[in-house]
């Protein structure tokens, strides 16, 4: 098991002259090789090694294998290259899972002349859990004197997921947050999600609602992925405040999406949050007041025209799904969405009608009258003859149908012609 991993990034690549031959690789490690006097392309060419997988393992540790770097005494010696190389055999020791690996780091963090390699050695450790007072102290050290910032969060990260640092750890990265400009206070809050989920997102809230623009909207993009279920909240707090339009637009929700090569439409489903009577009927009202003609139109095409209800999770029993279809039904009435006080008590006989016959463990009786709901529904909207008088919006047909379909899709099948009243 590997005790840290070794990853390469796009500047290895160009050290090593883009030559990513393992012959051309395998020479730049030899110790003998001329090549190897260019440390920068030796050590990239070490993780790109590694990372083209298990065949390199026994050249790799043969060729960089050596002894601390101390005299006959014990006494570390002064030539950080020395100290290099050993930090080198050290790393893809433990990348292989030797758990000796984990003693040399230390001797590195403990006896190496260089700040930058003992700070190095101390973040490999942290990543195998290995974790002291004296190390974090210099982490706070070095984090305070924001020294190499994104080797030292790191680390502070994986301190950070050990209850006996964890506090220490986040107060520091919140100190550095609130001391950082927007950009690096992003960055660092999303470290300390790693480690205190709540407290980030306390602070991308803090940031997201006393910062402006495009800073507030970097927060919004941020808290997303942390919290998408706040997400919703969030949009409709930025649009009552963002004054320029094409901002404004960014915090409807988009299913926008692509056509493939044959043709077919595939749209982005917004998150579940957005999907809700409440969200609609704010945005069908925003757009009444809307000024500018752009974000009306990507409000309506791009959400209102084409959202559908999502369905409840996998799994979800029955009965929560008809509670939820029942609590739905008297949102959308609420709204005015079901204009016709009989044909709301129509739907309502229906409704309990099913509750009834799931209670008595009566499934096809239940998706009988989930059926007849869904009909009524579906007649009253697509009633061409009085479009003006339809007793259901658009909006609430959405809801309902879809959430009628929803549950019958989870009942018996009805047999041919037992739904024909």
């Amino acid at each position: 098991q590997r005790l840290w991993e070794i990853t390469t990034v796009f500047t290895d690549y160009i050290y090593v002259g883009g030559d990513t031959s393992v012959s051309r690789l395998r020479n730049l490690v030899l110790n003998h090789s001329n090549e190897s006097n260019d440390p920068i392309a030796r050590n990239s060419a070490i993780d790109i090694l590694v990372c083209k997988g298990g065949a390199h393992r026994d050249f790799l540790l043969e060729q960089l294998r050596m002894p601390a770097p101390l005299d006959a005494a014990g006494t570390p010696l002064a030539e950080s290259s020395l100290w290099r190389d050993y930090m080198n055999y050290q790393r893809v020791r433990g990348f292989y899972g030797d758990a000796g690996a984990l003693t040399g780091m230390d001797s590195i963090a403990r006896l190496a002349p260089d700040f930058w390699q003992k700070l190095s050695a101390i973040t490999y450790l942290s990543e195998a859990k290995c974790f002291t007072r004296e190390y974090f102290e210099i982490l706070k050290k070095a984090y305070r004197n924001k020294a190499n910032l994104s080797t030292v969060e790191f680390a502070l990260t994986q301190y950070g997921s050990d209850s006996r640092y964890h506090t220490e750890a986040g107060d520091l990265m919140e100190q550095m947050a609130r001391d950082s400009t927007v950009f690096g206070a992003r960055g660092t809050l999303r470290h300390l999600a790693q480690f205190d989920k709540p407290r980030a997102i306390a602070l991308l809230e803090e940031g997201f609602e006393f910062s402006e623009g495009l800073d507030r909207y970097g927060f919004f993009i941020d808290l997303r992925s942390m919290d998408p279920q706040g997400q919703a909240r969030r949009s409709v707090w930025a649009i009552l405040r963002e004054s320029d339009e094409i901002r404004r637009s960014f915090y409807f929700p988009d299913y926008g999406g692509y056509t493939t090569a044959t043709g077919d439409t595939v749209r982005f489903t917004p998150n579940a949050c957005y999907l809700t009577p409440g969200f609609v009927k704010f945005t069908k009202d925003w757009l009444q007041h809307e000024t500018a003609s752009f974000v009306r139109g990507e409000a309506k095409q791009s959400f209102l025209d084409v959202f559908i209800p999502l369905p409840a999770p996998s799994g979800s029993p029955i009965q929560q799904m008809l509670d939820s279809l029942v609590a739905v039904k008297h949102q959308v009435a609420d709204f005015g969405w079901l204009a016709d006080a009989d044909f709301v008590s129509l739907l309502d006989n229906d409704l309990k009608a099913a509750r009834r016959s799931l209670r008595a463990n009566d499934s096809l009786a239940c998706a009988l009258a989930i059926k007849s709901f869904q009909r009524k529904i579906d007649i009253a909207y697509q009633d061409s003859l009085n479009p003006d008088l339809r007793k259901v919006t658009i909006e609430g047909w959405k809801f309902l149908h879809y959430n009628a379909q929803y549950i019958l899709d989870r009942l018996p099948a009805i047999p041919p012609g037992s739904d024909s009243k």
